[in-house]
This record gives C-alpha cells, structure tokens and sequence, in this order.
C-alpha cells in the first residue's frame, strides 16, 4: 500500500495544482512533495534491508492486482535494496526541486508544478514496478512531463532539444516494446507456461 501512496500523493497533488486556484499552486506542490519524502521514508524504514527479494518485504511494500489476466498483464508493485534506494533518493528530492524553484518560475508555474509533481508520481511506478507492462507504461509516461518541462522551462535551444529527446527516446521504446512482447510470447508459446508479463515468472522460466 505504502507504494501505491508514493505514486498516488504526488499525481493528487498535480491535479490539485491544474485545477485549483492559483494561490495554492506553490503550498500544493510544498504538500505533494512533502507527503511523498515522508511515505519515502516510513518505507525505508519498514523494509527489510536483509534480503533482496521484493517478495519477502512486508505487506506494506507489496501490492498485486490483476488487470488482463488472460494475458497475464498484472499491476505488481515491489522492491528491491536499490529500487529502495531510487524510491528515497526521489522523496528527497522532490522537496528540493519544488522549493528551490521559487525564485526562478514566476510565469507558467501551474503548468511546472503540475508536470514536475506528476513526473515524481510516476517516476515511482518506473522503480517499484515488477509487471513489465506496468514499467513500460509509467516509463513512458514519463516522456510527457519530461518533453514539457524541457521545451518550456529549458535554457537555449530548449524546443529542440525536446523534440530530439522525445523522438529518440520514443523510438527506443518502440524497440523496447517489440522486445517485452516477445519476451512474454516466448514464455507462453515456446516454454508453454501461459502469458505473463511478470518479472517473476519470465525470470524462473530462464
């Protein structure tokens, strides 16, 4: 659940900053921020730095729920000592980034809030995700808030660096994409074990 939070805190805050009023964009993106640094830290604190299996952490660092499950698409949540790592790394700088850009955004600062405390969210979602069709989603969502931020809130040429980082990136994901499909073809078809696109199961079938 802990890590369900940590990606939900920080997108209710984005919401709140795109559509509520405009004196409660900064305090919105003081909470958001704030509130994620703080479930960052009850989960390190509650994980157990002894083993490395996602599986065996407590039930607060664990999260499961089916979405296709003919095609054995899940929404599987966990961690491991460096996605535990990642995940406190990112709660701590979240705080940072949104104070520290106080006296620098004065124009669009409900676009900047908005797309940098959703590009928080799902940052989380890239490093807990042990569903391969749940990582490819948040990593590509990640593009959006990145692709704004960088054409709107970057220094010279930032336009076209935008387009060069998305089309780039983008197109390794089209590879990447190609590649999980296949991955999960191959446990289904070849090893005939079913469709899954789990880390767990596509591991074991190695």
């Amino acid at each position: 659940m802990l890590l369900v939070l940590l990606i939900l805190v920080p997108l209710v805050a984005a919401g709140a900053i795109a559509l509520g009023p405009r004196e409660l964009i900064k305090p919105a993106a003081v909470l958001g921020a704030a509130g994620q640094l703080v479930l960052a830290i009850w989960a390190a604190l509650v994980f157990d730095w002894s083993s490395a299996d996602p599986a065996a952490q407590p039930d607060l660092l664990r999260f499961s729920a089916d979405v296709v499950a003919d095609l054995g698409i899940t929404l599987g949540l966990g961690v491991d000592g460096v996605a535990m790592w990642l995940i406190v790394l990112t709660g701590f700088l979240g705080p940072l980034m949104v104070v520290g850009s106080f006296s620098s955004i004065a124009d669009r600062a409900r676009t900047y809030y908005a797309w940098l405390l959703a590009l928080q969210g799902v940052i989380i979602g890239v490093f807990a995700s042990l569903d391969l069709v749940a990582f490819y989603i948040c990593f590509e969502f990640t593009l959006v808030p990145l692709f704004v931020l960088i054409s709107l809130f970057g220094s010279s040429n930032r336009k076209k660096a935008a387009v060069k980082f998305f089309l780039y990136t983008f197109t390794g994901s089209i590879v990447a994409l190609a590649g999980l499909v296949y991955v999960a073809y191959w446990h289904a078809v070849v090893m005939g074990q079913g469709w899954s696109f789990a880390l767990d199961d596509l591991a074991a079938a190695v």
